[in-house]
């Protein structure tokens, strides 16, 4: 999170999905529906992260494929903006082999 122009450290959490994880996501995430079988939903996440810092909240969400995401997230953005972050890698370094996550790590190092 970015509060004031300062970097907060916040942690993650995972969320247990409406519909199995698809075997491409799990090859790529390396999460199984067994891992997240015990967490919380979406909608029980969705409150702690629009109020996350007092009076602030979420001011704009980020996921590094947002088409992707927008199909669960889109309708609780609460008119926030999104950003996506596959497109602004794809701006920043347009040489580069691929835009995905894995490959821009090592690709950047």
């Amino acid at each position: 999170d970015i509060v004031n122009g300062h970097v907060i450290i916040v942690g993650s959490d995972l969320v247990r999905p409406s519909v199995p994880i698809p075997a491409p996501a799990s090859a790529i995430h390396h999460i199984v529906d067994a891992d997240v079988a015990q967490c919380r939903p979406l909608a029980e996440h969705l409150d702690v992260y629009m109020d996350r810092h007092m009076d602030v909240g979420v001011q704009a969400f980020a996921a590094h494929n947002w088409k992707f995401e927008a199909q669960w997230l889109g309708d609780h953005l609460q008119g926030r903006p999104a950003i996506c972050t596959y497109k602004c890698a794809m701006r920043v370094w347009p040489d580069a082999p691929a835009h995905n996550n894995q490959a821009l790590r090592y690709w950047l190092k």
